[in-house]
This record gives structure tokens, sequence and C-alpha cells, in this order.
């Protein structure tokens, strides 16, 4: 067999040897996990692990892509055969080094569940139901929406579920998980999950005394004649059949099928295998060969006595021997024996039920928190709806009031110009007609300077790919009559970046700063002005270094506060909301900006843009 998938395998590999092309990967990888499940479905799990880690060597020459459904796959694939192997510290190390070293979504599900199975095979079905509830916070979580084979985990963990519960014998619970594995499986699974459904259902039934010996192999035989069954469904069935025959009596019936499952036992220790001994142990206590069943018990007594349920059967039975015999030393021994499993497994299940209860818990709480979360996200919704509401009323504000407070000013300062021009006034009167022109002037500026920084946080349509090297083109032509009367220089020292961002809040940005370091300048010295810029980890890091007169310490921290002026009208004209326009921009940004200056040797503002995922 292992030469035949091997060569299974080689022969995809050739394939895609012969075409390189990246867009075939997940079609050839999907073969080549088909090709591997179906080793699987015939039981030939040494050979598939072999092969697994042997194509996992191959894959790193012929897939060049970071192909994540494909690592999770044969996880998936190594977690089956080494459980059904019996090989379960292997399993154990395998996935716990997947959990520290991969968080992919899909294959860290994969990895807990191989540990939970671990767990419930060691019968420490405490440990088990924690991995299991940290399944369920995956799987039900926001972040499995996108995947669809959440419903074969989901499945899986309504199986588990299932299965811890019916170690209990708590058959209540273990049905409400058969049913919601049912309803996932009918809506989202193959058949074959049927299948192997039907199998548990039938024997959980008969275990808990709902269904007779009959009934069971009744729909046991059901399940046999299913069409194209295959090999590893097949043999769970036939080997759960048999402990329906042994129920009735039927020994003969029960060896010729059990006779052929039975070498597997000399070197394979699956939890299947542990349910052949279990019934092959169950057909010698039938048939009275008590030699053999005292045999085969010493020979695979640790195993066995792994799981409680197979152990309390088996001392039941070598009591009934021991009595047979009247062998009153064994018969005293084995009740001390099974006495000690009883109150072992009263204590587990005790252990379970304070581990399950504290699980629950945990849940409520977090429950809890996310209802919190929830409500605390739903106020912030409302603030930012009122906020923006707010914001627009403000807005609308601002402009209404701009246009009835520059109607009037309009009006003085043309009343003024129409008096000095007819009353024929003389230098002194027109004097101070010239200082009530000038007062509008100021206060038409001033008006306009708060409606734009009213506005200097609303960014209207989408960010746009902005090559700064041509934005910073538009300022220089934007500000030439300033630079041409000042005689300044400005040098950009590096190619500047393109970033995302909103266009004209951008220019408003680098115009404002630009046209403060022509304006702040030293007597009799043309300004010069040097950008640099440097990207760093988040940031895009630009500088405007300028020779004008500097700003005093203790004012670095009051530029950006609008309506702060460090100078009357008459040394520098403005309105002292040019910087803080400035910091609103890049506070919308989810920016900073901040000045390093020094009085008489000039400033340098400093803008950190984050660097686009």
């Amino acid at each position: 067999m292992e030469h035949s998938l091997k060569d299974l395998i080689n022969n995809l590999f050739d394939k895609i040897a012969k075409n390189s092309d990246n867009v075939l990967d997940t079609i050839q990888s999907d073969n080549l996990v088909q090709i591997l499940n179906n080793g699987i479905r015939n039981g030939w799990y040494d050979e598939v692990t072999e092969c697994t880690l042997w194509a996992e060597e191959k894959l790193k020459h012929f897939f060049t892509k970071d192909n994540k459904s494909l690592i999770h796959s044969l996880l998936s694939i190594k977690i089956m055969c080494y459980f059904y192997g019996g090989q379960y510290d292997l399993l154990t190390q395998m996935c716990e080094e997947y959990l520290k070293n991969n968080n992919d979504f899909l294959t860290q599900i994969a990895a807990l569940e191989g540990i939970a199975i671990v767990y419930q095979q060691k019968n420490e079905l405490g440990i088990a139901y924690s991995y299991l509830c940290q399944i369920k916070d995956l799987l039900y979580s926001k972040k499995a929406k996108k995947y669809s084979e959440k419903q074969k985990y989901r499945y899986n963990l309504m199986i588990n579920m299932a299965y811890i519960y019916h170690q209990i014998d708590d058959y209540e619970e273990t049905f409400k998980y058969y049913d919601k594995a049912f309803e996932i499986a009918e809506k989202h699974l193959k058949a074959n999950d049927f299948i192997l459904l039907q199998i548990n259902i039938i024997t959980v039934k008969f275990n808990s005394k709902q269904i007779s010996a009959d009934e069971a192999i009744i729909a046991i035989d059901k399940v046999l004649q299913t069409p194209d069954l295959d090999k590893g469904t097949f043999d769970l069935a036939s080997v759960n059949k048999t402990a329906f025959l042994l129920e009735q009596k039927d020994a003969k019936s029960a060896f010729q099928i059990l006779q052929s499952y039975l070498p597997l036992s000399k070197h394979k220790y699956s939890p299947r295998i542990i349910h052949i001994i279990e019934n092959y142990m169950n057909y010698l206590f039938l048939t009275k060969d008590h030699t053999n069943f005292k045999h085969i018990f010493k020979k695979y007594k640790k195993l066995l006595l792994k799981n409680d349920s197979i152990a309390i059967k088996i001392f039941e039975s070598l009591i009934q021997i021991a009595e047979d015999e009247k062998d009153s030393a064994a018969l005293i021994k084995y009740q001390k024996n099974l006495i000690d499993i009883q109150e072992k497994k009263l204590e587990k299940n005790l252990i379970f039920n304070l581990q399950k209860a504290k699980a629950q818990e945990q849940i409520k709480l977090k429950e809890k928190e996310i209802q919190h979360l929830k409500e605390i996200q739903s106020l912030k919704d409302k603030l930012n709806e009122e906020l923006s509401r707010k914001n627009k009323e403000l807005e609308s504000f601002a402009s209404v009031a701009a246009h009835d407070l520059k109607a009037p000013l309009r009006n003085i300062s043309g009343f003024s110009k129409l008096i000095k021009e007819q009353l024929g006034l003389e230098n002194t009167e027109q004097e101070l007609f010239s200082y009530i022109e000038m007062a509008t002037e100021q206060m038409q500026e001033l008006i306009d300077g708060l409606l734009a920084f009213a506005k200097a946080g609303k960014f209207k349509g989408d960010a746009e790919e902005l090559d700064l090297n041509h934005l910073m083109r538009a300022v220089q032509t934007n500000l030439q009559s300033h630079i041409l009367q000042k005689n300044a220089r400005i040098i950009i020292h590096k190619p500047l970046p393109i970033l995302k961002v909103h266009r004209l809040p951008t220019l408003q940005l680098f115009q404002n700063i630009i046209a403060n370091s022509i304006k702040f300048t030293r007597k009799d010295v043309e300004p010069f002005i040097q950008i640099n810029y440097q990207k760093q980890t988040n940031f895009h890091h630009l500088s405007i270094k300028d020779n004008g007169i500097g700003i005093k310490q203790e004012y670095l921290s009051k530029v950006f506060q609008p309506l702060v002026r460090l100078h009357t009208s008459d040394e520098f004209e403005g309105t002292g909301l040019g910087l803080a326009t400035c910091a609103k921009i890049v506070h919308k940004l989810n920016g900073q900006i901040y000045i390093q200056s020094e009085i008489g040797k000039g400033s340098t503002f400093n803008v950190l843009l984050p660097v686009s995922d």
C-alpha cells in the first residue's frame, strides 16, 4: 500500500513540476489531500503518516506561496493517523508546536482538537472539555464567519462533546450534542458523516438500554449495506456489531467478525483496537475461556485500565470468574480493584463537573464582557452620530454666521470709502477712516480663518495616492507672490514619498507651514526653507526647517492653539489660525506635529504621518 500511495503522490508532483504556474497550487494540493484521505479511509495509518511527512518535504520545492489551507489539511491528516495509530505523545507534541508557531485560524482549531481527543482517550475528561471550550469560542466567533470549513469543525466539536458525556453516563447531554451534530451534518456535510453519526447513536442507545441488541443489530446491518462504504467506517460498524452479538449470546457470529481484526492488536493500540480487545475478552468470558481471558487481560492490562468504563466491565467479569473458580484471594483482590476504579471514576466525574462549571462560569463572564463591549460600542456609535450631526450644524452655523458677519463689514468698508471720496477730508481725518478700513479687512480675514478652521477636520471623498513632490510644487505655485516678494528659497533635499491622503487638506497643511516660514523672517535675511524626509517604522517624517525669527521655548506648546498670536499685527499680519488649522488636519490624519525652535536661528516643523497598511 505504501508504494501505491507514494506512486500516486509522485505522479501528482510530476504534474506540478511540468507546470510551475502557481495558479495550479490549490488544485494540486486538493488532489494531494484527497489521496491521503483515501489512505486513511482504508486504514493505512502508518503508510499515510510516512507519505504525509515525505510529501511535506517535497512540497517545499514545488509550492512557492504560503498555502495555509494545505498546511491545516496536512495537520488534520497527521492528527488522524497518530490518533488511530495510538501515538498520543507524538500527536500532543506536534499539536502544541503548531499552536506555538502558527496563528492560522483553522490550523489553531485543528491543533486544539488534536490535543482534546488525546485527553479524551486518557480519560482526563475535564482537560479535554477545557480544550473543546476553546475550540467553541473560536468556531462561534466573528472571525469564523469567512471559513466554510467551520461547519466540519463544529460537527467534530459536537461529536467530541457527546463522547465526553457518554463516558460519564450522562445520556441526556450526549443525545443533545448528537442532535446538534445531526443538524450540522444535514445542512453542510457529506453522506459519510451521517453514517459515522448513525453508528455512534446506535452504540450509545444500546449502551443506555434504549434499544435492545436485536434492534441494534438490525440498525447496524443497514449501515453495513450502504453502497461504497469506505473501509474505516465498515470496520467501525463491524466491531461495534460484535458487542451487540455478544449481548445476544451469539459468540460464534461475534468471533467470526473479530478474528479478522485480532491480528491488528499485535502492533497497534488505537481506540478502535482497544474496542476490538474489549469485545474479544467479552467473547472469551461468554465462552467461559477463563484462562485466555486472564491472559489477554494481563497482556493489555495497562492499556485497558485507561478507560474506566471498560475497566469496570472487565473487573466485574474477573469477579465472576473468581467466584466460579472459588478463588477467594482473587475475589477479594478484584473486588477491591473494582471499588478503587468506581471511586476514581466518581472522583473524575466530580472533577469534570467542577471544571465544567468553572468553564461555563468563564463563558458567562466572557459573554457578559462581550455584551458590555457591544453596549459601549453602541454608545460610541450614538455619540459619533450625535457628534457628526453637531459638527454639521456647527459647520452650517459657521457658514451662515460668516456670511451674516461679512455683509455689515462690507457695508462699513464701502461707506468709509464713499465718505472719504465725497467729503474731501483732510489728511488726519482720512487716516482715521483708513484705520476703519484696515480693521474691517482684518475682521474679514479673521472670519475667513475661523470658517477655514471649522472645516479643517472635514475631509470629503476618499483618500488617494498622492505624490508629495507634485504637491510641494503646487504649494510653491500658490505662494509664488510671497516667495518673489521675500526672495525666498525652498530646497527639497530628498525625494518625497507617495502617500494615501486627501489632497486638499494635505495641500493646506504644508502651504500653511511654508507660508508661516516665509512670513516670520528676520530683518534683512532672505528666507531659506529646507524640506527633509525620513521613513520610520510606523510614520513618514517630514521636516520643514526655516531660518526665521524662531519661537521662545515657553510658547512652543501654544502655537497650535487657535487665535494665539505671539506678535502684534503691526509686526506680522495674520489671524493666529494657520498653525491651529495644521494641527487639526494632522490630528485627522492620525499623525503628529511639533516644533523645534531657537530664538534668532529659526524653527523646524515636524510632521509625522502614519504609514499605510
